[in-house]
């Protein structure tokens, strides 16, 4: 089967499977939104609320973000692969049972666009929150 035909036969689903690939695909767009957002900045949250010295805070920080990240994106993935048994469940089907030694072929599903475009947003909304909206911090530098 190729892909247009596991496209094709993907409007034969059921209302049921309609409404529970919506399902997904909203969790996903969500979830790729709080995987550059709410992520890093829940671990900076509970890194501060666990460490008291500010070395120790940043070096928490720098490995345990992109752990965090990693985690975070597994989850989405797991999603992504639902999503498409859902969706396309005979070619999901036939890509399981296709022999090991086959060249496997890589069907990707909706999470790659969410992630690329949650990620412009996110950094064009930082851009916009730095240049417009953040103030200017107080100096912790004590000149002598």
């Amino acid at each position: 089967m190729s892909f247009v035909e596991a496209v094709n036969t993907s409007r034969d689903l059921s209302t049921g499977d309609r409404m529970a690939a919506a399902f997904l695909w909203i969790l996903m767009a969500v979830g790729s939104f709080a995987m550059w957002v709410g992520v890093p900045a829940g671990f900076l949250w509970v890194a501060g609320k666990i460490t008291s010295d500010q070395a120790q805070h940043i070096t928490l920080s720098v490995i345990g973000v992109p752990l965090a990240i990693i985690l975070w994106a597994r989850g989405l993935f797991w999603l992504n692969r639902l999503h498409m048994r859902v969706t396309m469940p005979r070619l999901m089907r036939e890509l399981e049972e296709a022999p090991e030694d086959e060249e496997p072929r890589i069907i990707r599903g909706p999470l790659e666009p969410l992630l690329v475009g949650s990620l412009v947003v996110a950094l064009v909304a930082m851009a916009v929150w730095f240049f417009f909206f953040a103030e200017r911090p107080p100096s912790t530098l004590s000149t002598s």
